[in-house]
């Protein structure tokens, strides 16, 4: 725990022996202690609710590392600062971790750029079933304009934007789902989908 607070270590001390089978030696105390190989996303912790916190120190977490303890069948969750303190266990831990938290970032990221796809994949329906019935029934420039509007999502969010969605169907008085539309331009403008 090099580097670290007094008042932090006392505090990692006095979880570790509590917790623990062994109560008086703190670093035969954290050889009870195994990792289980369970990383847990819980978020960015601006967004958490209810917010996570490390059972060993108290500090809110992102992700939490399953730690069992191999005499009384205890689990903890801990986090990253926690879990270094157990690395001399196990000389596997760390590849283990690296492994496991790049595998939870991966599905986070595969996650969310599924969840983005939907939100985008809902505008461009809104905007192309706009853009097939001008087609068959308005004039040739405004389906241009409109067709022209799906090749991206730049183009997509200028169409929002600026009102061209909306006009054309109201012009046409279409329905179009304006909170479709607007939830692809709010994720648009906070650069979401620049990020992928």
């Amino acid at each position: 725990m090099a580097g670290k607070s007094k008042a932090y270590e006392a505090n990692i001390i006095a979880s570790v022996l509590a917790m623990s089978v062994e109560k008086n030696d703190y670093e035969q105390a954290k050889k009870e202690w195994v990792f289980s190989g369970i990383i847990e996303d819980y978020g960015e912790i601006k967004f958490q609710q209810p917010v996570h916190k490390c059972q060993m120190c108290g500090h809110q977490i992102r992700y939490g590392y399953v730690l069992n303890n191999l005499i009384n069948g205890k689990s903890v969750t801990v986090g990253s600062e926690c879990v270094e303190n157990y690395m001399h266990v196990n000389t596997r831990l760390q590849l283990t971790l690296n492994n496991k938290l790049e595998t939870v970032k991966f599905n986070a990221k595969q996650a969310k750029k599924k969840e983005l796809s939907a939100v985008k994949g809902q505008a461009m329906n809104e905007a192309g079933r706009l853009a097939d019935w001008i087609k068959k029934n308005g004039t040739h420039d405004e389906y241009e304009s409109i067709f022209n509007v799906t090749y991206n999502n730049f183009t997509l969010n200028n169409a929002i934007e600026g009102g061209l969605i909306e006009r054309l169907a109201k012009k046409y008085n279409l329905p179009v789902n304006k909170d479709k539309l607007n939830a692809f331009a709010k994720l648009h403008k906070a650069g979401k989908y620049e990020k992928l």
